[in-house]
């Protein structure tokens, strides 16, 4: 079934498969260089064993004329994508046609523990994924970026030297110009690029190109009809510490810290000559992790109690206090903050001054309109 579907969109651009495979193939090469095509380097395995669904793996990509990615690029982004207390594979894969190899570039494994301290995430009781988390990084089109001289009314092409500002641009939608597409060069490109996706013949590098004409098309309307703001492309996740759970203790932490230090090491013994090492060092693993969901459920039930214990005093004897503990309990939410406005003649402001003067003339009116009252008091 998976093989029909892969013929089936082999011409897509682009085809990825993914998912947990159950095989383990350990150093076989998916990749003959005799037979198939393609520029493809050699597959370097962390993980060294392999089993029967492993060489039904190796059959499909024959069959199929694709590749890993796992194992073919740089070798400290690389990793096990399933640790366990039982043991450690590589089982999860992401493939690709060898026709489609050049537009990957990059490749990363990153283990669940990875992500919880790299974002400061908070674990609490929840069990935390035996898999790891695939991404890669793809080169899906190329256009050039358009320049356009207003004053001129002609448009210049070159290649983008840094597009950062362009990827970061959010274009505001919300009022969209009447003469937007209506002007004669844009109407008479979109004719151009109609005319050739007609008379094309059915061959991806010409459709790519078209298609590329189309997105440098739009993307020089955007840029001269539509207002936008330049976002920050930095993540607030990274730069500020998540807020930990109120149970949330310094032997919590100390004990994560153990399990992460227990399993890189764990990871790190590699080969059948410290066979013992390894067991020893998983078991480690595994009593450290055990431990940790331990303590972690017994601090959260703790916490749980003396509130409980809390809020029933504050019922009779501080009855304002008891339901502010009470909101606490909720999820916490966001204070929205309102950055432009709709002004009467259709566009944007982004003036402070503008946005309260806006704000209090719909409040005003939202009760003082006298034709609906008027309405109201007739029915």
């Amino acid at each position: 079934m998976l093989l029909s579907q892969v013929y089936t969109y082999f011409d897509e651009n682009p085809m990825l498969i993914m998912g947990d495979l159950n095989g383990r193939i350990g150093d076989k090469q998916d990749f003959n260089e005799l037979i198939d095509v393609g520029d493809i380097q050699k597959r370097l395995s962390i993980d060294n064993v392999s089993n029967k669904f492993g060489d039904y793996l190796l059959d499909f990509l024959s069959d199929s004329k694709t590749c890993i990615l796992n194992g073919r690029f740089k070798q400290n982004k690389d990793n096990f994508t399933c640790v366990a207390p039982r043991g450690k594979s590589v089982v999860d894969y992401i493939i690709v046609p060898h026709t489609q190899f050049k537009q990957i570039q990059d490749f990363e494994t990153t283990l669940v523990t990875d992500c919880i301290k790299n974002y400061n995430l908070n674990v609490g009781t929840a069990t935390i994924p035996d898999h790891s988390i695939l991404s890669c990084k793809l080169k899906i089109s190329r256009y050039e970026t358009i320049q356009i001289d207003k004053n001129k009314n002609t448009i210049s092409r070159e290649k983008p030297t840094n597009n950062v500002d362009l990827q970061n641009r959010r274009y505001l939608t919300n009022v969209i110009p009447i003469d937007m597409f209506s002007n004669q060069r844009t109407a008479h490109a979109i004719e151009n690029v109609i005319d050739r996706l007609q008379n094309s013949h059915v061959i991806q590098t010409e459709i790519d190109e078209i298609y590329s004409e189309f997105v440098d098309l739009v993307q020089s309307e955007m840029n001269e009809k539509l207002n936008y703001k330049v976002t920050s492309k930095k993540s607030s996740r990274k730069n500020g510490r998540r807020k930990q759970k109120h149970w949330w203790n310094n032997e919590l932490s100390d004990l994560w810290q153990q399990v992460k230090n227990n399993e890189n090491l764990y990871l790190q013994c590699k080969g059948t000559k410290c066979k013992q090492e390894q067991n020893s060092l998983r078991k480690k693993f595994k009593e450290s992790r055990k431990d940790f969901d331990k303590k972690a459920r017994q601090a959260e039930r703790q916490y749980n109690a003396k509130q409980r214990d809390k809020i029933t005093s504050l019922k009779t004897n501080d009855p304002k206090t008891f339901w502010d503990e009470i909101n606490k309990l909720g999820p916490t939410t966001t204070k929205q903050e309102i950055d432009c406005v709709n002004l009467e003649n259709g566009s944007v402001s982004y003036n402070p001054d503008d946005i309260l003067k806006k704000w209090k003339e719909d409040f005003s009116g939202l009760f003082n309109d006298t034709e609906s009252i008027r309405l109201v008091m007739n029915f």
